[in-house]
């Protein structure tokens, strides 16, 4: 049996054209559109593509929970008028400027 994933967006606007929605209309409708082939299919992302951005989003994650305690250290002494040097690099005998 094939599946067609169908555009989310142009199923939700042709739904809610419905003046009696229910889940019965909702079944009704859908079938009525597979039928009648009025429908934009869309691609489904694949477990690796998905892997993937799992890894990116966590990346970004761990470095914004970094870099927000470096800006927050920075920008203390600022408000005070003391501006700290360039960058910092942590490295495993402390900080080191670069």
């Amino acid at each position: 049996m094939p599946v067609v994933c169908v555009d989310a967006r142009q199923a939700h606007a042709v739904l809610s054209q419905m003046h009696n929605k229910t889940d019965e209309n909702d079944a009704a409708l859908l079938s009525e559109l597979a039928r009648t082939r009025f429908y934009r299919e869309v691609m489904v992302k694949s477990r690796l593509a998905r892997h993937r951005r799992a890894l990116l989003k966590a990346r970004q994650a761990a470095l914004k929970t970094r870099i927000n305690p470096e800006n927050t250290i920075r920008g203390l002494p600022a408000s005070f008028g003391v501006r700290l040097p360039g960058r910092f690099q942590v490295m495993k005998t402390g900080l080191k400027q670069y």
